[in-house]
């Protein structure tokens, strides 16, 4: 009963730190819930492995965008055992869906800044 009772303690634990990474651009959890959410297959069989092993791809730090982008995407992946091309799949995904969610931000403010000055006139 000890046993059933620390593994659902470290599970529940495991859930609650990729939760909170979900929302950090700099862990891969980010980009897992970014493809998660808008993409297929599901996360696992892009990246190759099992759901019970996705929470360690998760908690990984993501790499930057930049000269290592590759070289990072490598050793995560040979550190993971996972698919480096799924790997950077995501991550770019990710990435771009990231910036265009910003820009596209910005550009509904311009526009409701511009609908305001009309209407005051």
């Amino acid at each position: 009963m000890t046993n059933t009772t620390t593994q659902e303690r470290s599970e529940r634990w495991r859930e609650g730190l990729v939760r909170r990474a979900e929302s950090d651009p700099n862990f891969v959890a980010f980009a897992v819930a970014a493809w998660r959410q808008r993409m297929s297959p599901a996360p696992e069989e892009l990246l190759g492995c099992a759901h019970e092993d996705l929470w360690r791809v998760a908690l990984a730090r993501a790499p930057t965008d930049g000269p290592k982008f590759s070289s990072d995407v490598r050793r995560i992946a040979t550190a993971l055992n996972i698919s480096e091309s799924g790997l950077a799949r995501m991550l770019r995904f990710a990435h771009v869906s990231a910036r265009f969610s910003s820009a596209s931000d910005q550009g509904m403010l311009r526009a409701a800044r511009k609908f305001d000055k009309r209407s005051e006139d």
